[in-house]
């Protein structure tokens, strides 16, 4: 993990390329902690279009719930 690569700083807002470019490089796919969770940061083209692709990740709320909750949630419209 790049530990010095800070994502969140006035300088990545600034000019956040050498960051994009940094990560392409080292770290493709990271996991940023922030105050209000984990988020996943993935920085090359293939694995976002693979991550769009995906059915497993999804922001469908009904793909959160347990599959015995979801199944209800189903049935219920």
């Amino acid at each position: 993990m790049t530990a010095t690569l800070d994502l969140f700083d006035g300088a990545f807002w600034r000019d956040p390329y050498p960051a994009y470019s940094e990560l392409r490089t080292t770290e493709p796919v990271r996991t940023v902690t922030r105050p209000d969770g984990t988020v996943w940061i993935l920085a090359r083209h293939a694995d976002v279009r693979a991550a769009l692709a995906d059915p497993r990740l999804s922001k469908d709320w009904r793909y959160t719930l347990p599959p015995e909750e979801r199944a209800a949630a189903m049935t219920r419209g």
